[in-house]
């Protein structure tokens, strides 16, 4: 056990030496992490506005078919109405952004409104990343002159709005702000922390196996008293630790994002804090623990097979696509844990993270899944104990 300590003592001295490491593994997720939670929602508001007020151009064809409604989208802001161009040409001027939509009003236009019909109103634009703001600001013009026509009628009739209502749907979801936020974000957040732990374990692994096979000093250190298993073990705890103080980043980085960015809604932000909570944050790293010992195992034997950094590199790579599209199942709407999902690797993690963040986590479910995660984490420490006695995988080429 001393040996394993010294080895230990011996690989984490060298990996905080590393200070590129240390910053990606543990800084990089309390930095990244608060500007996801609050740069993102920023920048898109900031864009969502800035279409919904910039000038844009709309081209009419039938202008003369209803003047009201001409003179109702006019008085909206920042919208230019143009009367000149062909009804043919409005796909291609629309195409190469010389206008940016158009309205098409039918002749019988005026004539439907005025008896009682509906009319139609065609609605011309390209709708393409552009968070369809021409679109909405189109239906915005046209519904203040649809509301006006409606009043009137309503008036003609002597009808009220309530006249128009048989009935009224009162709402009423029994779900708690906790279960409504922790569904939600339940997919995502353990998404993240899987993919911190793997990415914080990656690199070490990489290191502390072919990087000592291509540095040549991994002869030296089976030339040592230490046996085999101590020098797997005291690599194999570094490897976790790093997995996990990665995982550990990444919560931190969310508390100080609900802590100090202000754009997300106080109701949200007061939610959130009563979810994570010492109980629910321990569950979480509960689940994570079996899941850093599975990657630090798998990751360690892609290494010590690999001939050198490089290769280790490419035979990991495809892994990331192994632990990135079970941890997204997670926030597909529809998939919930059962006694069947709870035995999927990684599935259930993201699955039971979801019950835990909404507090309707079952003991049941929780032992399954964690027992499943455990059995998997002590076969892979098996499997790679017996890959690092073979000869042929050490010494590879």
């Amino acid at each position: 056990m001393n040996r394993i300590g010294i080895i230990f003592q011996k690989e984490l001295k060298d990996m905080l030496r590393d200070r590129r490491t240390l910053f990606f593994m543990i800084v990089f997720p309390i930095i990244i992490i608060p500007l996801l939670i609050g740069g993102i929602p920023k920048v898109m508001t900031g864009i969502m506005k800035e279409k919904m007020t910039e000038e844009i151009s709309i081209a009419v064809i039938g202008s003369e078919y209803s003047p009201e409604l001409i003179s109702v989208i006019s008085s909206a802001d920042s919208i230019n109405l143009v009367f000149n161009l062909e009804e043919d040409s409005l796909e291609v001027f629309i195409r190469n952004k010389e206008i940016d939509g158009a309205i098409k009003i039918p002749k019988e236009f005026t004539d439907t409104i005025e008896s009682f019909g509906t009319a139609e109103l065609n609605m011309i634009y390209l709708s393409s990343g552009d968070f369809e703001a021409v679109k909405k600001r189109l239906e915005i013009a046209v519904n203040m002159f649809i509301n006006e026509k409606r009043a009137e009628r309503m008036e003609r009739l002597g009808v009220q709005p309530q006249d128009l209502e048989p009935v009224i749907i009162s709402h009423n979801n029994i779900a708690t702000n906790q279960e409504q936020i922790g569904k939600a974000a339940g997919g995502w957040l353990p998404y993240m922390f899987i993919l911190y732990c793997f990415m914080g374990a990656m690199y070490p692994a990489l290191d502390l196996g072919a990087g000592e096979k291509e540095r040549g000093t991994i002869e030296t250190l089976l030339a040592s008293p230490a046996g085999r298993m101590e020098i797997l073990m005291g690599k194999f705890g570094v490897i976790s630790l790093f997995g996990f103080l990665s995982a550990i980043s990444g919560v931190l980085g969310l508390i100080f994002g609900l802590q100090f960015i202000t754009d997300i809604p106080a109701e949200i932000v007061e939610t959130a804090k009563e979810i994570i909570q010492v109980k629910t944050i321990a569950l979480i790293f509960l689940m994570i623990v079996p899941v850093t010992v599975l990657f630090s195992a798998v990751l360690l034997s892609f290494s010590f097979y690999a001939k050198s950094f490089k290769e280790a590199q490419s035979l990991v790579t495809p892994i990331n696509f192994l632990i990135i599209v079970p941890a997204m199942v997670g926030m597909i709407p529809g998939i919930e844990l059962n006694w069947k999902t709870a035995l999927i690797p990684i599935v259930n993690i993201s699955l039971i993270s979801k019950d835990i963040l909404a507090g309707t986590v079952s003991l049941g479910m929780l032992l399954e899944v964690f027992s499943s995660m455990i059995f998997l984490a002590i076969l892979s420490l098996i499997f790679t104990r017996w890959w690092f006695n073979r000869e042929e995988v050490i010494f590879r080429g």
